[in-house]
């Protein structure tokens, strides 16, 4: 049986010197804004991309899960906020949705 690992991605916030920690933010699966759940065998976070996907001049995340669905992957998109995580659940994007086959491993790569 394999053991089950939660995988998470740390957000950190910085401005024109650097680095900062302040306001930094855990991400995971069990966060109630990450649609689904932790389930063994899934790589959450091992790529993430940030862009202003909705021009409100906050930095929107997408983290991909591979492994979701037995190697389908999962693509999840949580919107940014002035605080975060933000307060609204995220959305979820699953490879056999994006019409990318049944093992394509969707979001192994992310680019903004």
């Amino acid at each position: 049986m394999e053991a089950h690992r939660r995988r998470h991605s740390l957000l950190l916030y910085g401005n024109s010197t650097g680095l900062t920690g302040t306001g930094s933010v855990l991400i995971h699966q069990d966060l109630g804004q990450v649609p689904g759940g932790a389930e063994p065998g899934e790589e959450f976070g091992s790529a993430v991309a940030f862009a202003d996907s909705d021009n409100d001049g906050h930095a929107d995340t997408a983290t991909d899960v591979e492994g979701e669905n037995t190697g389908d992957g999962r693509i999840s998109r949580l919107l940014g906020a002035a605080t975060m995580p933000p307060a609204s659940t995220g959305t979820a994007y699953l490879g056999c949705a994006l019409r990318l086959g049944t093992t394509s491993y969707a979001g192994g790569v992310l680019a903004p």
